[in-house]
């Protein structure tokens, strides 16, 4: 795995989001994108390109599995981590 520059967050709880996107971004460096929800992930996948996706396992909707399930169609999300 290659330089750790962008960072996609995906989780339906704001706090972590917002907890998350603030030690990635300004303590961490990052180019952070969040997500509030599977179904919105994946409406942003075929457009972003992240070099890692920290998912939450256990969301309202599309969950984490069917989640992951459906970014892994994407080209640019097959072997991200």
């Amino acid at each position: 795995m290659g330089k750790i520059n962008h960072v996609m967050i995906i989780d339906d709880d704001s706090s972590i989001r917002m907890l998350l996107e603030m030690s990635l971004s300004k303590v961490g460096g990052y180019q952070v994108s969040v997500c509030e929800s599977g179904e919105q992930a994946i409406e942003q996948a075929e457009h972003s390109s992240p070099d890692l996706v920290l998912l939450d396992a256990y969301m309202r909707g599309k969950d984490g599995d069917e989640t992951l399930r459906e970014l892994r169609k994407f080209a640019n999300f097959q072997t991200v981590p």
